[in-house]
């Protein structure tokens, strides 16, 4: 675990700064769903330990996205412009990016899907599907793992599945999730499973972790 200052380029505006504290864990070595399980718990009693009660965990699973993108020869600039659409949620302009890019067919369907997969366990049966890719079917099996592990630890209200959560594609390689405050319009913590992270710097390891934004927490738990 760590506690330390951040430092990003970005306008400077209400909970977002160039630098501010963060408080992060993680969780090197386990690639398994109770790894995953695991991290999301300790984000969720690491919000009700700030005595926050109102907020929502969304959880998305970014391998599902990258298997149907499998046969499909991306830069790393269309897919971030991809991810970056998504997450709008906006039909017209994902499906002028997807003509932009080349993609039709059932690719296409698939993935004008995604934004509004969101909701409980029974959008999978949805996302399933959509496709016959092997590695986002399998990705689709390991998030209602991670989900069931979740209902059995209690605290499976607090967590929305969002297949739409797909940022940084080319950092996560699993499960990604952020934390959201009522009140507050932007996420409070966020997190995910990064596995090719590091081996960049060593023995190559499985990882998974999340980090809090401390400043952010403050807007939602100081008094009026």
């Amino acid at each position: 675990f760590y506690v330390g200052n951040v430092f990003r380029y970005e306008e400077p505006q209400a909970g977002r700064r160039r630098e501010f504290t963060q408080a992060g864990i993680e969780l090197v070595g386990a690639g398994t769903p109770e790894a995953d399980a695991e991290v999301l718990a300790v984000a969720v009693a690491a919000l009700r330990a700030l005595g926050i009660e109102r907020f929502q965990i969304n959880l998305g699973q970014v391998a599902f996205l990258k298997g149907i993108l499998e046969d499909i020869s991306l830069t790393n600039g269309e897919l971030s412009r991809l991810e970056r659409v998504i997450g709008r949620k906006n039909d017209v302009e994902l499906a002028r990016t997807l003509a932009d890019m080349g993609i039709d067919g059932s690719v296409t369907r698939a993935i004008m899907a995604i934004p509004h997969l969101c909701g409980g366990p029974e959008i999978l049966s949805d996302a399933r599907g959509l496709t016959d890719n092997e590695i986002a079917l399998q990705a689709l099996d390991r998030l209602e793992q991670i989900y069931d592990l979740l209902t059995a630890e209690g605290v499976d209200d607090y967590v929305t599945l969002d297949l739409g959560e797909v940022r940084s594609m080319a950092y996560y390689t699993g499960i990604t999730f952020q934390g959201y405050v009522e009140g507050l319009g932007f996420h409070v913590c966020s997190g995910g499973r990064y596995d090719g992270l590091v081996g960049q710097f060593g023995r190559d390891l499985p990882a998974v972790g999340f980090a809090l934004g401390v400043e952010r927490a403050m807007l939602v738990t100081q008094p009026e």
